[in-house]
């Protein structure tokens, strides 16, 4: 069953109070513009139903019965009644059934999409069409690329675009290039995620202008969108050693993602600096790489502990983890062992995800853009379009230290 979208949960999101949350989707006054419109877009990405004569609504297009996200139709350009006029979400989303909504579930949104499902179609009469690609790897994960997915598709609907997946096939990066993917209406691409330069150099021979969503290639002309990741690290570890915390454990694998090898440097550039203004008493950093990502991780999360607690180490006092999920992780690991957190040692992650405010205890982190890397994307594409031959950009959407109670 869906789980209900409460103020709370956005509250949760954005780091802010419920009654902040209140106030601003009733039109009440207190609440800063900006606020007031970062509350609105996530309560529009979320599904949340807005109050009934709430001034939020009209500011962006939502449909009579003040309902964000509920209806298929309008999860992607061009939607029936309920959403914007044009045609069926079935043909917005090429390949798509009645019950494949997109931005409800990543991989629902592209089942049996195929470079000739996403961009063969006869679009006589669509909007615009904007090709995404995103491994497939990201598409299984829930609690960050697929609010990132969410964004995207938000934007697209937003800006007029019909959104086309290009899906990468199983014999050779080359089969990008074969693919229908050059025909007119396809204006522009952007790639989601970590991909490798092989297939980023394919995609860059479709001749399309293209935009790059946490992750950067040399080799590519294109506009990037990241994250403030290092900033992000290095924001986590100084509140640790601000609290006192003088051994310190990073988790990570600097080769799932471009930014958990930028976390790590954030964490040690913390350090460094630390030690150059602090001469006593020294800080000690270790790293500790898992295989985040491959099944076997948390068992070697558990082996790491094992070991720790063999050689008759002390327990750090505190651990930085590259993401959320590790964090949580690792502070159910060490309540099944006895050690209590924060008490016994500060557990601290990075993203922001729902689960980090719900868990208990709840987990101190770092807020960095989910929906918004999507939507900034499709900004960045507007922009590009419509400034041909001008020099690529690249945004980097700042970060956000959310105290809880684990750190």
């Amino acid at each position: 069953m869906p789980k209900k979208i409460t103020m709370q949960l956005i509250a949760d999101r954005l780091g802010v109070s419920k009654y902040t949350v209140s106030q601003a989707l009733s039109g009440k006054s207190g609440v800063s513009h900006g606020v007031r419109m970062q509350i609105i877009e996530m309560a529009r990405t979320l599904g949340y139903r807005l109050p009934s004569g709430s001034s939020a609504p009209g500011a962006y297009g939502a449909s009579p019965s003040g309902s964000y996200g509920s209806d298929a139709r309008s999860a992607v350009p061009g939607a029936g009644p309920s959403g914007a006029p044009g045609r069926d979400a079935r043909s917005a989303m090429p390949g798509a059934g009645p019950s494949d909504a997109p931005g409800r579930d990543a991989r629902s949104a592209v089942s049996g999409v195929g470079p000739s499902d996403a961009v063969g179609c006869d679009t006589r009469g669509a909007m615009p069409r904007l090709l995404l690609y995103m491994e497939p790897r990201y598409m299984e994960e829930p609690d960050f690329w697929r609010r990132v997915l969410d964004g995207l598709l938000s934007a697209c609907r937003d800006y007029g675009w019909t959104p086309g997946f290009l899906e990468h096939a199983p014999y050779g990066h080359e089969a990008f290039t074969r693919s229908p993917a050059g025909t007119p209406d396809a204006a522009g691409l952007i790639v989601v995620g970590k991909t490798s330069s092989p297939k980023l150099l394919s995609l860059r021979q479709l001749g399309l202008p293209m935009v790059l969503i946490d992750h950067e290639e040399p080799l590519v002309e294109a506009d990037v969108i990241l994250n403030a990741n290092l900033e992000a690290a290095r924001m986590a570890c100084n509140h640790l050693l601000a609290h006192g915390c003088k051994s310190v454990i990073f988790t990570g694998r600097d080769s799932f993602a471009v930014s958990f090898k930028e976390r790590w440097w954030g964490c040690r550039l913390a350090v460094d600096e630390w030690k150059s203004a602090h001469r006593e008493p020294p800080v000690q950093l270790k790293k500790w790489t898992l295989p985040y990502g491959s099944p076997g991780w948390v068992m070697q999360l558990d082996k790491r502990l094992d070991m720790l607690q063999a050689c008759g180490d002390a327990l750090p006092e505190a651990f930085l983890c590259a993401n959320d999920q590790m964090a949580l992780q690792l502070v159910g690991t060490l309540q099944a062992r006895g050690i209590s957190v924060p008490d016994q040692c500060r557990v601290v992650g990075i993203d922001n995800i729902t689960k980090s405010a719900e868990a208990s205890p709840s987990l101190t982190t770092v807020e960095l853009a989910k929906e918004d890397l999507g939507r900034r994307a499709v900004q960045a594409m507007q922009r590009k379009l419509g400034s041909r031959g001008g020099l690529s950009e690249k945004i980097i959407l700042s970060a956000r230290l959310i105290v809880r109670q684990s750190g």
